[in-house]
């Protein structure tokens, strides 16, 4: 990986975290699913998953119950990912990347895992 193919590619992941921002911040539900892989459909479809995550203090504290992946989205992507931040990316192979935030402290948060699948980034589970 040569330093312009990582500048080219943390250019457009930038581009897509803030296309994506816009998308949240307008809760648009059909367009965030647009940019989603199939293994992040299913894997936040799962009921058991969306269960558990529903025992979440924030969630369980407001009586939120996570039922379906639109829940998901409203309740727990849509107030949390609005105005993301990335300010670096990890390589996790040819067409996987890490977008990282620095927090005020300095540590590295993954904010996505994102894989290319043609010209277009999707969000992926990270496996």
């Amino acid at each position: 990986m040569t330093v312009e193919q990582k500048t080219a590619t943390f250019i457009d992941i930038r581009t897509f975290i803030e296309g994506l921002n816009r998308i949240i911040q307008r809760k648009d539900y059909e367009a965030w699913l647009s940019n989603l892989t199939p293994e992040y459909i299913s894997y936040y479809s799962d009921p058991a998953l969306l269960a558990q995550m529903s025992e979440y203090p924030v969630l369980k504290r407001s009586g939120t119950r996570l039922t379906s992946l639109r829940d998901y989205f409203i309740y727990v992507v849509y107030p949390s990912r609005q105005n993301d931040r990335v300010d670096d990316i990890d390589f996790v192979g040819e067409f996987r990347v890490k977008a990282i935030t620095v927090g005020a402290k300095g540590d590295r948060q993954i904010l996505y895992n994102l894989e290319k699948h043609g010209e277009t980034w999707k969000i992926g589970i990270g496996r």
